[in-house]
């Protein structure tokens, strides 16, 4: 039996009831997995965005009275996901609409290999074995933060810096090693791409921070 949510989780909360009836792993990401990690809302959040593996895409089609929206690209333009349209990891996502979501909600999609998710967005791949990429608390899946953080860190949001500096205390040094890793990594090939004659020496923000706080 799980610890019940303290207040500020409505949203989240409702999520896990509207999607209940899965029978394939899925993930709350962004800023609401931080403050699962951290166990309290530590600041205001406008969604709910929740990760899906892209080869269990069909499984949303068959969720009980809940409408889905195709959101296509960097634009978001809002398509009927027709029958047969695939979605793969990428830009797309799946908005659920249900009077039960206090907050808008989208589902995006996140590539596996057999038991490994795959993190592939502008290149390098970056790999985590599917059991140490996921928590849960409250009853509450979520993407561990060191994930969640690789996926904000090419971002100069204040959000992601805020919620990095929220989710620091709580990484050991397994997953500050493989964050570090991970970002050193995606930045590097972000400045290449970018023309940065230095690439190869200029060191993400973060970095710096993970060997010393």
């Amino acid at each position: 039996m799980h610890t019940a949510a303290p207040a500020g989780f409505e949203p989240v909360q409702a999520v896990r009831s509207l999607l209940s009836s899965l029978t394939v792993p899925w993930w709350v990401t962004g800023g609401w997995a931080i403050d699962l990690a951290v166990g309290q809302v530590t600041r205001p959040h406008d969604d709910v965005d929740v990760v899906l593996l892209e080869r269990d895409e069909h499984a949303l089609r068959h969720l009980p009275g809940v409408g889905l929206q195709l959101i296509v690209g960097p634009d978001h333009q809002q398509q009927p996901w027709t029958s047969g349209r695939r979605i793969l990891a990428g830009p797309d996502s799946i908005r659920l609409t249900s009077p039960r979501l206090p907050l808008p909600t989208q589902v995006l999609f996140t590539a596996a290999v057999g038991t490994t998710w795959v993190y592939h967005r502008g290149k390098p791949t970056i790999l985590r074995p599917l059991s140490e990429a996921g928590q849960a608390r409250f009853g509450i899946p979520y993407l561990a933060p060191e994930v969640v953080l690789t996926m904000k860190s090419m971002s100069e949001r204040d959000k992601d810096e805020y919620d990095f500096s929220s989710a620091l205390p709580l990484l050991d040094q397994d997953q500050r090693e493989w964050l570090q890793d991970a970002i050193t990594r995606r930045w590097h090939g972000f400045r290449r791409r970018a023309g940065d004659p230095g690439a190869a020496s200029n060191d993400h923000p973060w970095t710096s921070r993970l060997t010393t706080s």
